[in-house]
């Protein structure tokens, strides 16, 4: 059997599929090239724009189908195909077996964003809007089940899907698309979770197209749970489930888009939560049909049986993980390390998280019924301030690495950086870091990954600091006097690691930031239309005003 760990970027990889093998000190395992077809070329021709990067072979998806054989899907310069490659052990390489239409599996192009999954042996696809003349809207499909085209109740025509898992019987789509419930000024859009029952028989003759297992409900990711300062379109989301505080959660990214400033916020979802309110309070909506549905009248189905639901999931604890708001970057990508367990036997979730200049962050929430995000280090992966695409954690015997990519570069970066600045037992535990531990025996900081726990060593993830420390710093500390209420084992991280981290702001601080921008914003573009009106009355003057 074949086990090999495919990697390719959201947003394609041009003309190859690579394993991880090709990533340096990880062993080469094999290659995969497949350019656009000829026959297609015309047609890119004369679609697309002179020099259009998109006139090459983008792949969008990959997924092993048995052991020896593997399922590749490719824009083909505006032609999605599909092909499934069979694997040789003795030579090595793969073959080509079969060559199929991907239309209703693949994007168009590298931007197009898709969500695809195999769940039961079945293709769940949902496929946002693609160009064209004229322009097809996006659809959620598993044939010969399909959202109605242009039906804005079950699925808008310019949804944008972001990732999607699959729990218990169903499958859930996370998208961003217009809403047209909200009443607000100007457009609006929502963060969406679209749901299907992955074995949904459709309806009874000649209804057998339609979905009728279709829920959808809005996910809010706001500060404090106040709707001025809501994060509107989801980015990305996490799919691994994890335990925390008693509760079963997912991660999504959030972004503010059509805003002078940018603000990106990670955000946790009780998954009780939305299964609670997708249900929309009926009965026997969590249950999958065993049988096809009878839908009578199409239009009396529809209006009684609306897909979305009247209230909204917010994020858990009403505060996001972790949030940025500002003018220099943003967030874009999003993985988790679940359940990483510590010396003391106590798990945290760590975040890693990509933004638009080319880093990765590191966090993890150290509390236990409330969020207190400790940044860990901010990490400079992409000096050039390529935007990261996508993250992903991989794990094989002797290696674990996280795998970082732009649209030109896939880079490995190690999980942590325990022994590379850190000198002392107070600066590797004030990293707080569920990765490194300080062992007593060797004194050094140490990196638990994939390591057992060594016999003498000392973390303290969740205050960062530890009397179990033997260095110069904490004996002196030890018998100095401190004003009354101050601490003396508060560390910080930018000073103990050398490494600069990004603030993390309270819902408080971020809240009147916004404000701030907002109201700033306000008064330059007042200050900019007076002074064109005041400089300008004198030109007008011809105008007669009735």
């Amino acid at each position: 059997m074949i086990s090999f760990t495919w990697f390719f970027n959201k947003r394609g990889c041009s003309a190859s599929v690579h394993p991880i093998g090709n990533v340096p000190d990880i062993l080469q395992a094999g290659n995969i090239s497949w350019t656009a077809s000829g026959s297609t070329n015309p047609v890119c021709t004369d679609r697309a724009e002179p020099n259009d990067q998109n006139c090459a072979n983008f792949i969008r998806v990959a997924r092993h189908l048995s052991s020896q054989s593997l399922l590749v899907c490719g824009t083909n310069a505006y032609s999605p195909r599909c092909r499934e490659y069979k694997y040789d052990p003795a030579q090595r390489n793969y073959t080509w077996k079969t060559d199929v239409d991907g239309q209703s599996i693949c994007p168009q192009d590298r931007n197009s964003s898709a969500a695809v999954l195999f769940v039961n042996n079945r293709q769940i696809a949902a496929l946002s809007a693609r160009a064209g003349i004229p322009r097809v809207p996006a659809v959620l499909e598993a044939k010969p089940l399909r959202t109605r085209p242009e039906d804005p109740t079950q699925l808008a025509a310019d949804a944008e899907f972001v990732g999607a898992f699959a729990f218990d019987d169903h499958a859930y789509f996370f998208l961003t698309e217009s809403a047209p419930e909200k009443d607000h000024c100007g457009p609006r859009t929502a963060a969406t979770v679209a749901r299907v029952c992955v074995n949904d028989p459709g309806g009874a003759p000649p209804h057998d197209w339609m979905w009728t297992t279709l829920r959808k409900v809005r996910l809010q990711c706001s500060l404090n749970g106040t709707k001025p300062f809501v994060f509107t379109d989801i980015a990305a989301v996490s799919p691994i489930m994890t335990r925390w505080n008693k509760a079963f959660v997912f991660y999504a990214l959030f972004r503010i888009k059509g805003s002078p400033f940018q603000g990106s916020a990670v955000c946790a979802f009780s998954v009780d939560d939305l299964i609670a309110t997708i249900s929309d309070g009926k009965p026997g909506r969590e249950k999958c049909p065993a049988q096809p549905t009878i839908v009578g009248n199409e239009t009396q189905f529809l209006q009684d049986n609306s897909p979305l639901s009247r209230r909204e999931v917010h994020n858990y604890l009403n505060e996001p993980m972790l949030a940025h708001v500002g003018f220099d970057y943003h967030y874009t990508s999003l993985w988790i390390d679940p359940q990483v367990r510590t010396v003391s036997g106590k798990r945290y979730d760590v975040f890693f998280i990509g933004t638009s200049h080319g880093h990765v962050i590191k966090a993890v929430n150290v509390g236990h019924n409330s969020i207190s995000t400790v940044v860990i280090e901010d990490i400079i992966v992409f000096p050039g301030e390529d935007p990261v695409l996508d993250l992903k954690i991989v794990r094989r015997p002797g290696v674990v690495t996280l795998l970082v990519t732009t649209y030109h570069e896939l880079v490995s970066v190690p999980l942590d950086n325990c022994n590379w600045t850190v000198r002392t037992c107070t600066q590797c535990i004030g990293l707080q870091d569920p990765y490194c531990a300080w062992n007593k025996d060797t004194t050094k900081c140490e990196s638990l990954v994939d390591q057992a726990v060594p016999k003498n060593a000392v973390q303290e993830v969740a205050s960062g600091h530890s009397l179990e420390c033997p260095d110069e710093f904490s004996k002196h500390m030890k018998n100095m006097k401190f004003p009354h209420g101050s601490d003396p084992w508060a560390i910080d991280n930018t000073a103990s690691s050398g490494r600069a981290t990004p603030h993390l702001y309270s819902a408080h601080t971020l809240g009147f930031a916004i404000t701030f921008c907002i109201m700033g914003s306000v008064v330059i573009g007042f200050g900019i239309g007076y002074w064109y009106r005041h400089n300008q009355r004198k030109d007008m003057a011809y105008f007669n005003y009735r």
